[in-house]
């Protein structure tokens, strides 16, 4: 007899309202996300059509995020600050769900409500190799969320702490184009790895559509295998959803960690592209980079963060040399 799913959103909800009562920083951070959300005022879409439908881009103003958007990533500063992420080093007024060897976290700096930062239990290093599964059930158990993972040189402001983050799907829009508007790369059991075409996506990634966790274990193994090598791990943002019973997951690749115009020079701009910026949402702490930044400037982010055509392309035909010619 199958066991009937358990209902987590009440856990969730009741944990959110625990968080936000006993903690001012996280109250007031949600509130004041909630007001410029509402209103609209901060946040301008750039709407453009790619393909058959439109890429909405966006861009909130949130003063409360500048200390991710200007973390400092080196080993040196690394070293020399205490892992916020560590249960010895947070606020004693944040709480946790202990799940498996993660703890849950309501994330104080959000980006969407509710905000979720899932720390491994262990001091241990920013790496997604053998964690694709992890990622899957934290979709599934939050199916009205995305759960992404930002690499160690991706976005991540604590890579030497292994962490997943989730918000709600609809941060999601832009990368699950319609299966149609897709190129199928791979299959693989009853799952399927696809790729959008240039005409129809504003860079390249993958989207794994799978049905089975062992499927999207080994179908996620071979892209990674198959991306440019880079120390610590090949480059990448990830995000899993649950879309219709089944497993989403997009690997978007990067070559870069942050535009050549990053910093807070006169003609910088103090962006650094993560999940939430490829999907779509770019975060701002400063009046100036909100009031700069507009599509071309997206468009030139994207191209110097994101592989190349041509790059993307090699990595696809070592995809198709990594598997057999039954699963192609």
């Amino acid at each position: 007899m199958n066991k009937k799913p358990i209902d987590y959103a009440p856990i969730f909800e009741e944990f959110v309202d625990e968080e936000l009562s006993a903690w001012p920083l996280a109250a007031q951070n949600y509130d004041y996300l909630n007001k410029i959300t509402d209103n609209r005022q901060t946040i301008e879409s750039f709407d453009e059509k790619i393909g058959e439908r439109p890429w909405y881009i966006e861009k909130l103003l949130c003063s409360h995020r500048k200390a991710s958007l200007s973390a400092k990533v080196d080993q040196k500063s690394l070293s020399e600050r205490p892992c916020f992420l560590c249960k010895a080093n947070r606020p004693e007024e944040q709480g946790a769900i202990e799940w498996e060897n993660y703890e849950i976290l309501l994330n104080p700096y959000p980006i969407g409500d509710p905000h979720f930062t899932i720390a491994s239990k262990l001091h241990e290093p920013q790496r997604i190799a053998g964690r694709i599964k992890d990622m899957a059930r934290l979709a599934r158990m939050m199916p009205w969320c995305c759960v992404f993972y930002n690499g160690p040189l991706c976005g991540a402001s604590a890579p030497d702490h292994l962490h997943f983050q989730a918000t709600e799907q609809m941060l999601c829009a832009n990368t699950w184009t319609p299966k149609k508007n897709l190129t199928q790369v791979i299959r693989l059991g009853k799952s399927t790895l696809y790729a959008p075409t240039p005409s129809n996506s504003l860079f390249p990634y993958f989207i794994i559509d799978s049905a089975s966790d062992r499927d999207l274990s080994e179908i996620f193994d071979i892209v990674y295998n198959a991306l440019p090598q880079a120390d610590p791990e090949p480059m990448m943002n990830v995000v899993a959803m649950k879309t219709e019973g089944r497993m989403s997951v997009a690997i978007i690749p990067r070559r870069r960690h942050r535009p050549s115009f990053y910093g807070t020079g006169p003609d910088e701009m103090l962006i650094s592209p993560a999940s939430a910026e490829m999907l779509g949402l770019f975060i701002t702490s400063r009046q100036e980079d909100f009031d700069r930044l507009d599509l071309q400037t997206v468009r030139r982010i994207y191209d110097e963060v994101t592989l190349s055509p041509e790059e993307f392309s090699e990595v696809i035909d070592r995809i198709h040399h990594a598997v057999t010619p039954k699963t192609k």
